[in-house]
């Protein structure tokens, strides 16, 4: 045991350094799918949502949703016939969107609810927490799919 690089600390270490490698894999195999198959193809769209979920993983939400915004105009092309929105590929990058969405929103919530006292209040009141302060949603809203409520399955539900 290495008492100066603790076992979660590695770890976390580890998880970051596969996802960066994972990163420039998937960076690469975009590189080649774009060659082989043009700039609009399923697979190439299957590429950039891979790299949306890197994204995810780091925290990186501006990135991810860029990715899976990108692999949606496009499985919307390529599904255009297919049934569009409704075809499974358009769901799950929508349904991963959503939950990047409301991770932020989540995010948001908990940076608004710590409580700093003011001065001008007294004992008996200045740890009450602030009044709610509602969520901007003036950013994309994408619904849920029916029967789905969680965005815990998005990377397992695809085959």
């Amino acid at each position: 045991m290495n008492i100066f690089f603790p076992r979660k600390r590695r770890t976390k270490c580890i998880a970051s350094r596969l996802l960066k490698e994972a990163l420039v894999t998937h960076t690469h195999s975009l590189e080649i799918r774009r060659q082989v198959f043009g700039e609009v193809h399923e697979a190439v769209a299957s590429t950039l949502n891979a790299m949306g979920a890197v994204y995810r993983d780091q925290g990186l939400a501006s990135a991810a949703i860029d990715c899976f915004s990108q692999a949606l105009q496009m499985y919307r092309q390529v599904h255009a016939n297919d049934g569009g929105d409704n075809h499974p590929d358009c769901a799950m990058t929508m349904a991963a969107i959503r939950c990047v969405l409301q991770s932020l929103q989540e995010e948001s919530a908990e940076e608004k609810e710590v409580i700093e006292p003011e001065p001008a209040q007294n004992e008996a009141t200045r740890w009450l927490p602030p009044a709610a302060v509602p969520v901007d949603t003036n950013v994309i809203s994408i619904e849920p799919a029916e029967g789905s409520d969680s965005c815990d399955d998005i990377d397992s539900a695809r085959p």
